[in-house]
C-alpha cells in the first residue's frame, strides 16, 4: 500500500467535526510525552484496538456518543491492557464515597447521576425509595444536595447508590434493558493528583 500525504490545502478546507474531541487527545498525547513511564510498553497495536473497542460500545449503546470523552475511555482501556492490575483492582464504591450529587439529568431514555465530575449513566428502569417516595421523574432530583455514602453492585442484578435512606438503583440486565450495557459508571483523569481515569459497565 502506498501512503499518501493529504494536502495542506485539503488539510485546511476540512471541517472540524468536534474540537473538543481534538483537544481531548492532544491532551492525552501530552500527557503519554510528560509521563512515559505509564505508557512504557504500550504498542501502537494496543492503542488502536483500544480506540476501536472504546467507539464500537458506544455505538452500540445506541445513545448519543460523547466524542470528548473518547481519548481518556481510550487511554484508560490502552493502560489497562498494558497493566490491568490497577483498573482491574479499582473499587467502584471508592469512585464516588463521601461525593455530592451535583445533578440529575433525564437525556430520552436514559438517567444520568453526576457526582460532581463522576458520572452514573442508568439506561433501565431504576427503582428503590427517595424520601417516602418510590423513583420517579419527580422524585429522583430530590437526590440533588444528598451525600453518597455507598454504591453497591450486585452482580446480574443491580447497581445502586445509597445516601441516608435514600436509594436508586438501575437493574442489570431484565426486561427494561435496551442493549448489552445497563450501567455505566465514569470518572474523569485527573493526572495532576496522580488519578487514572476508570470506566465501569455492567
Amino acid at each position: 500500500m502506498k501512503w499518501m500525504r493529504r494536502s495542506d490545502s485539503a488539510h485546511r478546507s476540512a471541517p472540524v467535526q468536534d474540537p473538543a474531541m481534538a483537544g481531548a487527545f492532544w491532551d492525552l498525547r501530552d500527557h503519554a510525552h510528560d509521563h512515559p513511564d505509564e505508557w512504557d510498553g504500550v504498542t501502537a497495536e494496543v492503542v488502536f484496538q483500544a480506540v476501536a473497542g472504546v467507539i464500537e460500545r458506544a455505538a452500540e449503546s445506541g445513545t448519543a456518543i460523547d466524542w470528548s470523552a473518547i481519548p481518556s475511555l481510550v487511554a484508560a482501556e490502552a493502560l489497562g491492557r498494558n497493566d490491568p492490575a490497577p483498573l482491574s483492582t479499582t473499587d467502584p464504591n471508592e469512585a464516588v464515597q463521601g461525593l455530592r450529587i451535583t445533578g440529575i439529568n433525564f437525556v430520552h431514555d436514559f438517567i444520568e447521576v453526576h457526582m460532581d465530575d463522576v458520572i452514573l449513566t442508568g439506561y433501565t428502569q431504576p427503582f428503590g425509595i427517595i424520601g417516602c417516595a418510590g423513583v420517579g421523574p419527580s422524585s429522583i432530583p430530590r437526590l440533588v444536595g444528598k451525600v453518597v455514602e455507598e454504591l453497591s453492585v450486585v452482580e446480574g442484578e443491580y447497581v445502586a447508590i445509597d445516601s441516608g435512606e435514600n436509594r436508586l438503583a438501575f437493574p442489570i440486565g431484565g426486561p427494561s434493558a435496551k442493549g448489552p450495557e445497563s450501567v455505566r459508571l465514569y470518572r474523569p483523569a485527573h493526572h495532576e493528583l496522580g488519578i487514572p481515569s476508570a470506566h465501569w459497565i455492567w
